[in-house]
């Protein structure tokens, strides 16, 4: 069995304006809060002295600051290794651009983003994220069977990949909540894989 913690880098410049769509904007750094957040996260690894197998980052800015920032408050002496399956859904040529311009219900339909395919030009769909985060663990499954990984990854990533283990609709997945720092567990194995907790506040007596 292969236990996966997911962890939703801490907030973001583009967190403080909500009205323009992010996606992936790998460029993003953290905000001071969200250094606070990571460090105190990192105090959080520390204390359940947690002891990964192998430590994995997105390569956007604000999920490496993140991890380095965390990693920095415990003893544990792994490289973080990047890989691009945990990054955040690609919004493509949207990105950037204010929601209400874009949210448009003709570019809704025209779009199908409803859907679980429909995505933006230049974008992923849904399901094009739930392939990669899922290939993702798959190829840690078969390389630690017995480990634990931990990932800084993004909200509707790691969402995403839970909805798809659980079967829930893109909606059930969007209304889900992953806030900043918080944490997700996953357990994989041979037989079926297991969703112990979504977004879970663990940084709260640490801040």
């Amino acid at each position: 069995m292969t236990t996966f913690l997911f962890v939703r880098h801490g907030e973001a410049t583009a967190n403080q304006t909500p009205e323009y769509i992010c996606g992936q904007s790998n460029h993003i750094p953290l905000t001071e809060l969200g250094k606070k957040q990571a460090k105190a996260f990192g105090h959080y690894l520390a204390e359940e002295d947690l002891s990964p197998d192998a430590i994995f980052s997105s390569g956007a800015v604000r999920a490496d600051e993140t991890a380095r920032i965390a990693l920095a408050q415990t003893d544990i002496k792994l490289p973080i290794t990047q890989d691009s399956r945990v990054l955040e859904m690609s919004q493509g040529e949207c990105e950037g651009l204010l929601r209400t311009t874009i949210y448009t219900p003709a570019n809704i339909e025209k779009y199908e983003i409803t859907t679980d395919h429909g995505k933006f030009p230049g974008g992923e769909s849904l399901l094009d994220v739930q392939a990669r985060m899922f290939d993702f663990i798959e190829e840690q499954t078969h390389a630690h069977p017995e480990g634990a990984i931990l990932v800084f990854s993004h909200g509707l990533a790691i969402r995403s990949l839970a909805g798809k283990i659980r079967n829930f609709s893109k909606q059930d997945i969007l209304d889900e909540i992953t806030g900043n720092v918080s944490l997700t567990a996953i357990q994989t194995q041979e037989d079926g894989h297991t969703v112990h907790f979504v977004g879970k506040n663990v940084i709260a007596e640490y801040t």
